[in-house]
């Protein structure tokens, strides 16, 4: 368990206490919880390449209510996502 892996195959990347799962709208995404490792991270399922699309790596207990881009929000221990009927990632 640990990280790595970012925009390369699927295959060959490193997650960290996986939970949850959850498919875009038209099912080109899979996005994954990675708990252990505080991200939501998004394989794309035409090309099976994977990236994070929220959270950091280096979570250091930052301020959970800070307004930004999702790329730089700070998680613990993400329990799940999950995409409404229009096709936006909760």
């Amino acid at each position: 368990f640990g990280f790595f892996g970012e925009n390369i195959l699927a295959i060959n990347s490193v997650l960290n206490g996986p939970k949850a799962i959850s498919f875009d709208k038209t099912r080109n995404f899979l996005f994954i919880s990675d708990s252990g490792n505080n991200l939501v991270r998004a394989i794309n399922l035409t090309n099976n390449f994977i990236q994070t699309i929220a959270g950091e790596t280096n979570f250091t207990s930052g301020d959970l209510t800070a307004e930004g881009p999702a790329i730089n929000s700070s998680f613990f221990s993400i329990a799940g996502t999950f995409v409404d009927f229009d096709g936006n990632l909760l």
